[in-house]
């Protein structure tokens, strides 16, 4: 019974004429298509984006950069003021303002006490500035520096190695990446700038929470 089925189907399959089996691969396609446009429509009602949309920046954040493409957060570690190996895997869940800096950098020396403030009064579970030396003397003249200069909020972290420039491909000093709480690249602003100002404020606090 079964055999002759199977040589019933492919009798009725060979008597299909080529009009019928466009027609057929057409409805198919359609049907395919109908699902997917359906599964997008309820993926984007069910579990809809948070993330803001890139606005155009201006004031004192007008040199910042989005990324025109999602991209992770550095793999590259980094060490603590213990000279334990941290990652971005420890940051999970929170927006992220990484900055590269030098005790040797003018500019990075005057911007400290900017970033220093801005973790003072936004630092929290949610958002945390991340200032990463790339001294390669290590913490044998960050801390010191630190403590000179009065920096108390800012967690010690240091990278003697360069690994986060090389990964984010830094030509030079101060480089400061938005990352978002899902792990990926916001923007970018190369140079220094005023991150205790309200205009960057109004940048960072857009996204906690909505990254």
């Amino acid at each position: 019974m079964l055999r002759h089925q199977i040589h019933q189907l492919i009798a009725e399959f060979r008597n299909l004429t080529s009009d019928r089996l466009i027609t057929l691969g057409l409805i198919v396609t359609c049907a395919f298509g109908g699902l997917w446009v359906l599964y997008v429509i309820v993926s984007a009602t069910v579990y809809p984006s948070n993330t803001p949309e890139p606005a155009e920046t201006t004031g004192l954040m007008a040199e910042f950069e989005f990324a025109s493409m999602p991209k992770p957060a550095p793999s590259s570690t980094f060490l603590d003021a213990n000279g334990q190996k941290v990652s971005f895997r420890d940051k999970a869940g929170k927006v992220v303002l990484l900055n590269l800096w030098a005790t040797w950098c003018a500019p990075c020396v005057r911007e400290m006490p900017m970033l220093d403030r801005l973790q003072a009064e936004l630092g929290s579970d949610q958002f945390e500035v991340v200032a990463v030396s790339m001294d390669r003397e290590g913490l044998d003249v960050v801390l010191p520096f630190l403590e000179q200069n009065e920096i108390t909020n800012l967690a010690v972290y240091n990278d003697p190695t360069f690994g986060l420039a090389r990964e984010l491909q830094v030509g030079g000093l101060p480089v400061t990446v938005l990352i978002g709480a899902r792990g990926l690249e916001i923007g970018r602003l190369i140079g220094p700038a005023e991150w205790d100002s309200q205009d960057a404020k109004d940048l960072i606090t857009r996204y906690i929470g909505n990254s």
